[in-house]
């Protein structure tokens, strides 16, 4: 974590987990767990409840609701009331197995994304400056800390900066766009369940799309003043003998002068996100399994469908249309979308027939 308006890039701390739940009507919320394995005070180390204190601002700063800070050994009584008062658990190191036996309804993962290694593999193939470095800090750092309409027009843009810079047969690259496509669904999750909530689901497609602008550009103020600021633009452009172009080059005149790439193609994925808004967390978590077991560790896609409970057909037809909504949004190589596709496409097969894929695995 840093703060980005510092004069410095400084890391200021770390997060060690941060987790998704995903609850009825669509809902998620965030949980931090915080895992302290020096000493506690007496022996160099801050006391139990300042370590669930200083989790509370960390929680406070992502958006969290919730948070676990496990210390070496059983926190006194009056620390573990003082710091769940504050929404965090003070579990001791050997309790963190019972707490998880008595609060999960599966068992523990065996994703590689839960692995130190991997994630330290994965980084390691991207250069330490350019596009894709600026792309991936984004989506580890910033992205935890703005509003999901801000992530979807960050992530877009800073993926379509990196268009020159994709390599189809670097399998850590297909890992970076399976894991642009589960952030850009967790925030298309936020922005489709807000707007169900507002207007449940719009009459016609064109009041559809202007509920939307709205909403990704942070309210009817906030974009009328960006339609005027691209107008006065392109009549400057115009004035000084250039032609006058929108926001985005793939833009045509029936798209607003403000608006995301491939507009048309952003107000239908969302139309379609009103009628699966139930299946988002298995999507998130079905990219990024592809990302980190199928790209990165070559394991085949119909292996991971056991590391994605309830995973449905719809949540595989979700992450498709997210898959062809990115790679066009975001000029994304055809290679690398055409990757992610047939990866979800064998996943897909696994979940629509499932006995077939059991005889297999016997023979």
């Amino acid at each position: 974590m840093y703060h980005p308006e510092g004069d410095q890039r400084y890391e200021f701390t770390d997060i060690d987990v941060l987790a998704h739940h995903w609850h009825p009507f669509g809902r998620n919320s965030r949980t931090v767990i915080d895992c302290k394995d020096g000493e506690t005070r007496g022996k160099g180390g801050p006391s139990p409840i300042n370590r669930s204190l200083w989790l509370g601002g960390l929680m406070n700063v992502v958006g969290a609701e919730t948070g676990i800070c496990v210390v070496p050994r059983k926190a006194p009584t009056d620390h573990r009331v003082a710091a769940r008062s504050q929404g965090v658990v003070l579990l001791a190191a050997e309790e963190v197995e019972t707490y998880l036996s008595r609060t999960s309804h599966t068992g523990l993962s065996s994703s590689a994304a839960c692995e130190h290694a991997t994630w330290d593999s994965y980084k390691k193939n991207f250069p330490t400056r350019g596009p894709h470095e600026e792309l991936i800090n984004y989506l580890y750092g910033n992205y935890w800390r703005e509003s999901s309409a801000d992530c979807i027009r960050h992530i877009l843009q800073k993926v379509r900066s990196c268009a020159q810079s994709w390599d189809s047969t670097h399998r850590s690259h297909l890992a970076l766009g399976a894991e642009c496509g589960a952030l850009l669904s967790l925030s298309l999750h936020q922005v489709a369940i807000n707007l169900f909530d507002l207007y449940l689901l719009p009459p016609t497609k064109a009041e559809l799309a202007e509920y939307l602008l709205i909403h990704i550009y942070g309210g009817k103020n906030q974009y009328e003043f960006l339609t005027r600021l691209q107008k006065y633009i392109v009549k400057s452009q115009e004035t000084e003998g250039g032609k006058g172009k929108t926001l985005f080059e793939d833009s045509t005149d029936s798209t607003p002068a403000v608006t995301l790439p491939e507009w048309d193609r952003f107000v239908n994925l969302t139309r379609l996100s009103f009628d699966n808004l139930a299946h988002f967390g298995p999507t998130c978590q079905l990219f990024r399994a592809l990302a980190f077991d199928c790209f990165l560790m070559k394991k085949p896609p119909e292996e991971i469908v056991k590391l994605v409970p309830h995973l449905s057909g719809e949540a595989c037809t979700l992450a498709v249309s997210i898959t062809d909504y990115l790679g066009r949004a975001g000029k994304l190589p055809p290679l690398i979308v055409e990757e992610i596709r047939y990866a979800l496409g064998k996943v897909a097969d696994v979940v629509a027939r499932p006995e077939v894929a059991i005889a297999k695995q016997d023979k």
